[in-house]
C-alpha cells in the first residue's frame, strides 16, 4: 500500500512538472529579448533568440509588454510566425522589416499604431488582418509584401499613407477594392512599373 501511494505521488508530481514546463514554454524566454522599462510597461527593443516562431510575453519582470521597439526584429532571417500578445499598443517603424520568411503574424485589438514600414520586404506574409482600433495604416508599411493576398482592414482605419501597399503584386482584388473605399485616390505601384 505504502509503495502503490509513493509511485501514486511520483507520477502525481512528474506530471505537474510536465505541466508547469509547457506552460513555462507557451512563451519565449524573456532573456531573448532586449528591452527597457518606460513608464512602468516594457518596450521590446532587439530579439535576441533563433527560434521561428516567436510567442512574445505578455509581461516581463511582472511588467506589462506594450510596445514592439522600432526594428526589434528587422531582418531576423529565420522568423516565420509572431504572435503578439494582448496589452501591446503600439508596433514601432520596421519592427519585422525584412523578415523575409515571415508568414503568420497574431495581433491583438489593443493595438492602436503599427509604424511606417513594419512589415516591409515580408517577401512571404500572406494575409494580414489590421486590429480593430488602429486608425492609420502608416506609408510603406506593407511595402514589397510581394505575397500577400489577403488584407482584413476594420472600420476603425480612415486614412492609408502613400505606398503602405506598393509592390504588393498578389494583392486579391477583394482587398484593393477595400483599400480603395477608404482612399479612392491611393495608386498601387507594381514590380513591373505598371500603376492600378
Amino acid at each position: 500500500m505504502i509503495y502503490k501511494n509513493k509511485t501514486l505521488c511520483v507520477v502525481i508530481l512528474f506530471t505537474i512538472f510536465i505541466s508547469a514546463s509547457c506552460n513555462k514554454n507557451d512563451f519565449d524566454n524573456p532573456a531573448d529579448f532586449d528591452y527597457i522599462i518606460f513608464d512602468g510597461t516594457v518596450v521590446i527593443i532587439e530579439y535576441l533568440g533563433d527560434n521561428p516562431n516567436v510567442v512574445i510575453p505578455p509581461k516581463i519582470e511582472n511588467k506589462q509588454v506594450t510596445e514592439i521597439g522600432g526594428a526589434a526584429f528587422r531582418h531576423f532571417d529565420l522568423l516565420e510566425s509572431v504572435i503578439i500578445p494582448n496589452g501591446v499598443t503600439i508596433i514601432e517603424a520596421y519592427a519585422f522589416a525584412g523578415c523575409s520568411l515571415l508568414e503568420n503574424v497574431t495581433m491583438p485589438d489593443t493595438i492602436k499604431k503599427i509604424g511606417r514600414v513594419a512589415f516591409g520586404s515580408c517577401r512571404s506574409l500572406k494575409s494580414i488582418t489590421i486590429p480593430e482600433g488602429v486608425t492609420v495604416i502608416e506609408e510603406k508599411t506593407f511595402l514589397f509584401c510581394s505575397s500577400l493576398v489577403d488584407v482584413k482592414i476594420p472600420d476603425s482605419v480612415t486614412t492609408i499613407k502613400m505606398a503602405a501597399f506598393s509592390r504588393c503584386d498578389s494583392l486579391s482584388e477583394e482587398s484593393k477594392q477595400r483599400i480603395l473605399e477608404i482612399d479612392p485616390n491611393i495608386i498601387f505601384y507594381y514590380a513591373d512599373g505598371s500603376l492600378y
